[in-house]
This record gives structure tokens, C-alpha cells and sequence, in this order.
């Protein structure tokens, strides 16, 4: 196993439920700042090549909600966290800073996905968290390793 599957597997391991509710006369548990510092990466995709928009027999359709998930999502970390998140641009489908990327729609190839997480991996440092986050369509594959 390599070091990025060795991530994204100890990422899906560490995955909270979001199922879990609250009872309205109990506050939910206040969030814990991370030790170290945060590094992030942040994928949406509502427009997909091989779509039924472009390929009327695909059984694939496009999304419309999943660029907004990673905006919603962002902001929530920002605003709970106080992290200073890259700010995307208008009619732009990649932004950046020194914590996190966002990849979106025709920026978020495979090829650009896996560079950029490879970018954030190194950067860490021992203590360090790293946040990988994606809103679009999954797909399930047998792993037979």
C-alpha cells in the first residue's frame, strides 16, 4: 500500500457518522480544535464530461448541489474553527492558500486531484491534521488487495 492509499484509508477509518443526532434539549458537544496545523483539500463536482447532459445515453447525470456542499462546508470550518480557508473565485475552478485547495468541475481531474493531495501530504508535519473532502458522484470497486 502506498503512502496516499495508506492516507485515504486511515481518512475513511476516522469518518464520523452523520446519522448521529442530538436530543433539542442537549446541546451538541463543542468542537475540538486540531493540534497541530490543518491542510486541506476541498472537491465539487456538479459537471461531469461523460454526462447525460453531453452523452444522452450515459447513465451518469450531472449534479447541482456538490460545488455548493464545499462552499457550505468551508464555511462551516471556517467559522467554527476560525481557519483561514482559500477563497474561491468567481467563475474560477481552482483556488488556493498555504492551508487548503478547492478543486472544482473541469479542474477536478483525477490527475489534479492526486497531485494536490500529494502537495498537502507533504506538507504535514507530525501532528499535523489533513482534511480531504469531496461532494460528487462515488463509485464502488472491489479492492482485491
Amino acid at each position: 500500500m502506498n503512502r496516499r492509499s495508506a492516507w485515504l484509508s486511515a481518512l475513511a477509518l476516522a469518518g464520523c457518522s452523520a446519522e448521529e443526532q442530538y436530543d433539542d434539549a442537549v446541546a451538541p458537544p463543542e468542537p475540538i480544535a486540531p493540534a497541530g496545523d490543518v491542510h486541506a483539500l476541498f472537491v465539487g463536482v456538479d459537471d461531469y464530461r461523460f454526462s447525460r447532459d453531453q452523452y444522452p445515453s450515459s447513465a451518469l447525470s450531472d449534479l447541482q448541489g456538490a460545488v455548493g456542499d464545499v462552499t457550505r462546508f468551508k464555511t462551516a470550518l471556517t467559522e467554527i474553527y476560525g481557519l483561514d480557508l482559500d477563497r474561491a473565485v468567481e467563475s474560477e475552478c481552482e483556488s488556493g492558500n498555504d492551508i487548503s485547495v478547492t478543486l472544482t468541475n473541469s479542474c477536478a481531474t483525477r490527475e489534479r486531484i492526486l497531485g494536490a493531495l500529494d502537495v498537502q501530504i507533504d506538507a504535514l508535519e507530525a501532528g499535523d491534521t489533513l482534511l480531504f473532502y469531496f461532494a460528487g458522484h462515488g463509485s464502488r470497486y472491489l479492492d482485491d488487495e
